[in-house]
């Protein structure tokens, strides 16, 4: 399996914060936003890794994540050139996807709870595209989707009206080797944009779409407004404070799927020096965390 982590957009809901700095570089507590989807993709065994941003912030993304060794992982760049929607920035990363299922998840989504490892590692079917879902009290804000009473999958629509509560589809997508043959057929939406919810309708359409819901334990934070980035903040301030464990952790998740080893770590523990993150890392070290 392959991932490709979305960190392009205008960040037009977090401005001015974003006037000259790309919302997935903005600290989530103590580590910078991009670091929690690469987190995600890590602990699902994920190796080989496309960011996707736009021309302006690849080189901060290359100063901070690098080739990925580090990891042990091998991390590309792409660039989407203008916003075109989350579907259309898919394009990007046309050379990428194999024959091979790949994992999308927006750079702005935040997951963390014991249920999300069972979640990622129960397997997914090759020939098809799976989405997770979330209840929400507003789904205007969300792409969301409708089920049936047995739970499978009817319909998906993106910031339904009027608001309501509503199954709300995170950024975190599993598709098939066949996703951007299917992305070509999409057609702009009002908006403009290649809108996912129109891709993921197309597998529905064919009955090639999969629904899991997270768990009750998982937290999500869709983090490109104040009020959610300023919770997601809190919410790992707190956890971190609570367990002395890190979240959103590259080097943590990394260490725990066995993609570096114990003095690969405390090298990266030494590379941060004083600061709490740098700490964090030694103390998992010696608290032998898995």
């Amino acid at each position: 399996m392959r991932g490709i982590i979305l960190a392009g957009g205008t960040g037009q809901r977090l401005r001015p914060l974003t006037t000259g700095v790309n919302k997935h570089l903005l600290p989530v507590h103590d580590k910078p936003m991009i670091f929690y989807p690469l987190s995600t993709l890590i602990s699902m065994g994920v190796r080989d890794v496309l960011l996707v941003t736009d021309p302006t912030y690849r080189e901060g993304f290359e100063r901070l994540i690098g080739d990925g060794k580090h990891l042990g992982i091998s991390v590309q760049y792409a660039v989407q050139d203008s916003p075109s929607g989350v579907a259309g920035a898919l394009m990007a990363a046309r050379g990428f996807v194999e024959a091979d299922l790949t994992t999308l998840v927006l750079g702005d989504n935040v997951f963390h709870g014991i249920g999300m490892k069972d979640l990622l590692s129960a397997g997914f079917e090759e020939s098809k595209a799976t989405i997770f879902s979330r209840s929400v009290p507003n789904g205007s804000s969300y792409g969301v989707v409708y089920t049936d009473r047995t739970g499978k999958p009817t319909r998906l629509v993106e910031k339904p009206k009027p608001p309501g509560p509503a199954e709300a589809v995170p950024g975190l997508y599993v598709y098939p080797s066949d996703v951007l043959d299917l992305v070509e057929t999409l057609s702009p939406s009002a908006r403009g944009e290649l809108e996912i919810s129109d891709l993921n309708q197309l597998y529905l359409n064919v009955s090639r779409l999969a629904l899991r819901r997270l768990h009750k334990n998982v937290q999500w934070f869709d983090a490109g407004t104040l009020a959610d980035l300023t919770a997601a903040s809190r919410f790992v301030r707190e956890l971190q404070e609570d367990t002395h464990c890190l979240v959103g952790s590259p080097e943590i998740s990394a260490w725990c799927r066995g993609f570096i080893d114990d003095a690969d770590l405390q090298k990266l523990a030494d590379w941060h020096g004083s600061s709490s993150y740098g700490h964090f890392l030694s103390h998992a070290l010696k608290a032998g965390w898995t």
